[in-house]
């Protein structure tokens, strides 16, 4: 194993951010308490501390260092050359056969504008259930002094098309015009993977704002599960669901004309199972990668390499570049679609920042950095002095040409070379007439 840097292992010990390969929440111990991190912020105060002078100042602290730094030894290990990565596939199966038919569901939902004495939960499924005011592991808590409340509850459904709703019908008094307006914080099926490669739809729900609806519309979550099975490298499963969502908003009137708003979760189970398995990238395609890093000159990640090469492209790139394309006037007399950009042209602006500006005459092309200057268009520095705006060729339009000899032969050339393509293919009369003797 390679030397681990002394900059890694003060990134986990000291709480500082992370390095980007590595979530720093799944890194922490769950021993380690948010006071024990707290102290250890402070320790970010002291840089010069060398790896035996962290440890001393740690454990002088209290904080269980025997626990911190084989986790943070572990945590900081860059990845291999094989990197892991998760693979999913599709097949029609229930993978968790061992939870008796049962699903876990957790819910939080917050109503602002309901009294919590009014808010009940209701289960019901074709397999006959029907639960009307369900309160097992669940809990209501009051908000906005007592006018709403925050309904969290955890039960289980049957793996059964059914549904479960948020309404007032467990109320002993039913009131005259329920506000059903919520705030649905999340919305799960089975446990949660907390897995950094599988990004799934677990809690889509999660953060849906209906406070601005109708307060006496009644809302229909249409949900679909998707069983998930994820298995890590060592070949343990872990089971969970994901989920996709349709909803609608109406309002419903009871057979006595009332209106009996509720908060509808209308579920079908899918018969494909999504699999995530975890296993090596193949050393093939690392290699292919690196290799094609290494020895292709085309090709690189490094950002001052691809600036030095954009920045000194040859004549013929350059020139690309540092075209702008020509008005509808000119293309028309001229029979050219766009031209290398020369000082003394005038020019329009028609996109970005200055877009509509009048027009303009260059009064430099900085063909370093790819950029004309425009007779007007100025800005003013902080000391008050006024120096011109860099902009990029593909931003305008060139309205008038100044010509010389060199710029009338490339016109010429350009425009005949665009004749010459526009006829390519075509049967002139010199040739029609040969062919028909």
């Amino acid at each position: 194993m390679r030397k681990l840097r002394l900059r890694e292992v003060k990134h986990c010990v000291l709480g500082l951010p992370a390095p980007k390969w590595q979530s720093q929440e799944e890194d922490r111990d769950p021993r380690l308490g948010e006071a024990s991190w707290g102290l250890l912020g402070e320790l970010t105060l002291a840089p010069h501390l060398g790896f035996t002078s962290l440890l001393a100042e740690v454990t002088s602290r209290g904080l269980p260092v025997d626990d911190i730094i084989p986790q943070c030894l572990s945590a900081v290990r860059r990845p291999s050359l094989t990197r892991w990565e998760s693979v999913n596939e599709l097949y029609v199966d229930d993978p968790d056969k061992d939870s008796g038919g049962k699903i876990d569901v957790s819910l939080n939902i917050s109503l602002p504008n309901l009294h919590c004495e009014l808010v009940g939960l209701d289960i019901q499924d074709e397999m006959g259930r029907h639960e009307v005011g369900h309160i097992d592991n669940s809990m209501k808590i009051p908000l906005n002094n007592g006018a709403g409340c925050r309904f969290e509850g955890q039960f289980s459904i049957n793996k059964v098309p059914g549904n479960f709703h948020v309404s007032t019908h467990s109320a002993t008094a039913q009131p005259q015009n329920p506000d059903m307006t919520h705030i649905i914080h999340k919305l799960s099926f089975g446990d949660t993977l907390q897995v950094q490669n599988v990004h799934g739809a677990f809690n889509a729900l999660g953060g849906a704002d209906r406070l601005t609806s109708n307060p006496l519309a009644s809302h229909d979550y249409i949900l679909k599960i998707v069983p998930t099975v994820y298995e890590d490298k060592s070949g343990k499963q872990q089971y969970s669901y994901q989920y996709t969502v349709a909803n609608k908003e109406y309002v419903a009137y009871s057979h006595t004309g009332r209106i009996i708003p509720a908060i509808w979760f209308r579920y079908d189970l899918s018969p494909i199972t999504v699999k995530y398995t975890e296993r090596r990238q193949p050393l093939y395609r690392f290699i292919t990668t690196r290799v094609t890093m290494k020895f292709n000159p085309f090709v690189t990640s490094d950002r001052s390499k691809n600036r030095k090469r954009h920045f000194n492209a040859p004549s013929h790139v350059r020139r690309k570049i540092m075209s702008s394309p020509l008005s509808k006037e000119l293309r028309q007399k001229y029979n050219v679609r766009s031209m290398p950009i020369r000082k003394d042209d005038e020019v329009q602006v028609v996109r970005g920042h200055y877009k509509g500006q009048q027009i303009g005459k260059v009064v430099q092309v900085y063909r370093k950095k790819y950029v004309i200057y425009i007779e007007r268009v100025q800005r003013e520095k902080a000391n008050g002095t006024t120096v011109h705006v860099g902009i990029h060729p593909s931003k305008v339009v060139i309205t008038r040409l100044k010509l010389d000899k060199d710029r009338k032969k490339i016109l010429e050339r350009k425009a005949k070379s665009r004749q010459v393509g526009k006829e390519k293919g075509k049967y002139k009369e010199e040739l029609i007439e040969k062919m028909q003797e």
